[in-house]
């Protein structure tokens, strides 16, 4: 159960989340320290400021998104996902087109050894492999007419979105027939 009063010494405001008065969340939150003052310097220090290592993942504790992803700014201005900037800190090199998976599954995680470099598709592969996907129909096995989703019978749009080959070839039947009547 957490303390009444924030944790942080000489501080004596209402508990708020997480054991820090509003005042202490937020600046946890937004800057990665409880001070409220970004880190200067370059974004490789600015960067290791921000990880909690640890045996498995390393957590990023600094800015994060609503789904959980890290982000700093970078040397060049525009912000970076942290995870990103850890892997080509690494050595790794991101072509155009791919993007930094997680095996740890966990957003947060910085760990170069627990990233590894995929297309979206590979990413969303890897989510409905471990049955991470959260949407109800990204669980189904079959389509809403009954086919399966198999290799064979699926396509993956571009986002992720599935759809029935078989019913997709229906589909364009119909179409056809349609037009070639039209044009009778």
């Amino acid at each position: 159960m957490w303390p009444k009063i924030c944790k942080v010494s000489d501080c004596e405001g209402k508990h708020f989340s997480k054991g820090l008065c509003q005042k202490h969340y937020t600046r946890q939150l937004r800057h990665g320290n409880l001070t409220g003052l970004y880190p200067q310097g370059p974004a490789e220090e600015r960067f290791w400021l921000r990880v909690e290592r640890a045996e498995g993942c390393w957590n990023w504790q600094g800015a994060r998104s609503d789904t959980g992803y890290g982000h700093l700014a970078s040397d060049e201005g525009p912000e970076v996902l942290a995870h990103r900037f850890s892997y080509q800190l690494h050595g790794g090199v991101i072509s155009e087109g791919m993007v930094v998976c997680h095996r740890c599954d966990n957003p947060a995680c910085v760990n170069p050894d627990h990233l590894f470099l995929g297309s979206q598709r590979d990413n969303v592969h890897d989510m409905i492999s471990k049955g991470r996907n959260v949407s109800g129909w990204a669980a189904r096995t079959r389509c809403k007419n009954g086919h399966p989703f198999d290799e064979q019978n699926t396509v993956i749009r571009k986002g992720g979105a599935r759809r029935c080959k078989t019913c997709a070839r229906q589909s364009d039947a119909r179409r056809r027939a349609k037009r070639a009547e039209g044009t009778s």
